[in-house]
């Protein structure tokens, strides 16, 4: 971590300063992708994100392919919508994964699925 940063919160001067420019009214953390994860296992959890950052396990975003030691937490983030006077916007995993999601999109939202295939049928079935 940089010795001389913004505030002694770790984050360098100059990209606070061009945050601030921007004039953010909220900030969003984590990500969507980033929070769900391909798979559950490899899921964002909230948990191991608190506490101080050398001591977090870190985690395999499997979305992006990377490894993260998670050393911007729910506590940085805080900090950093403080700082720059924006509504701090929290995501948190629900218990579903990418692949998840992109199954309800598919059997709720889309409607041109073939109407004989095995999807359509169920999903067309009453009280559906």
């Amino acid at each position: 971590m940089p010795s001389d940063t913004h505030k002694g919160h770790g984050f360098r001067k100059e990209l606070i300063s061009m945050l601030l420019d921007l004039r953010p009214r909220f900030l969003r953390f984590p990500g969507g992708c980033f929070v769900e994860g391909e798979w559950l296992i490899n899921a964002f959890r909230w948990k191991e994100i608190i506490g101080p950052w050398e001591q977090r396990p870190g985690h395999f975003g499997d979305v992006w392919h990377y490894w993260t030691d998670d050393g911007l937490g729910y506590y940085e983030f805080l900090q950093l919508a403080e700082d720059l006077d924006a509504t701090p916007i929290w995501v948190v995993n629900i218990g579903i994964t990418l692949f998840a999601s992109l199954f309800f999109i598919f059997f709720f939202v889309i409607t041109s699925i073939p109407i004989n295939s095995k999807i359509a049928k169920f999903r067309n079935q009453p009280s559906r």
